[in-house]
């Protein structure tokens, strides 16, 4: 049997795939892709649109408003209504979230304007089903290693970045 080549491309070949640059690896909705996908304890799974309020809790108001799609994290625009209520319309004194607000970029933006803020301390959970915790590591600050209970060294690997900030990572492997 002979194939002959007939110099054309199907179809399905040259049709090109329009992908979203801006959430790359990211669940994107075929029907609104507007939209961003919630995944957090205790609210529906799916695509969904956040409603961020500023309140004015002693006039029983709302003073600010922002819709974001669902996959935004609340820290950024809880911070951009403040500075901009901070701005334009009147100066805070003293600023109030839950504990989910409570990172270190929301207490160093409010204090570079003068904000007194108050949030709760988060709950420390314990998510990892690692048998070692943190805590049966012990660190030696002459060789800057962790000794494991076992008596093996982690020496420091890399630096590391996480929603809370840097930090040091240590492994078997130096």
């Amino acid at each position: 049997m002979v194939w002959r080549n007939s110099g054309r491309r199907r179809k399905k070949r040259t049709k090109q795939v329009k992908k979203d640059v801006r959430r790359n690896r990211k669940r994107v909705s075929h029907t609104d892709p507007e939209s961003g996908h919630l995944n957090r304890p205790g609210k529906p799974r799916g695509p969904h649109y956040l409603s961020h309020q500023t309140l004015d809790s002693d006039n029983g108001i709302i003073i600010g408003l922002t819709v974001t799609s669902g996959d935004t994290y609340d820290t950024v625009p809880y911070l951009e209504q403040i500075e901009h209520i901070h701005r334009n319309v009147i100066p805070l004194q003293a600023a109030a979230a839950d504990s989910a607000y409570d990172m270190g970029l929301a207490h160093r933006v409010l204090a570079e304007h003068g904000i007194d803020f108050f949030v709760p301390p988060k709950e420390v959970h314990d998510r990892t089903k690692a048998e070692l915790k943190r805590e049966a590591f012990v660190y030696d600050e002459a060789r800057d290693v962790y000794v494991c209970p076992e008596g093996r060294l982690l020496k420091l690997n890399t630096l590391r970045r996480s929603s809370s900030g840097l930090y040091w990572a240590y492994s078997r492997r130096g």
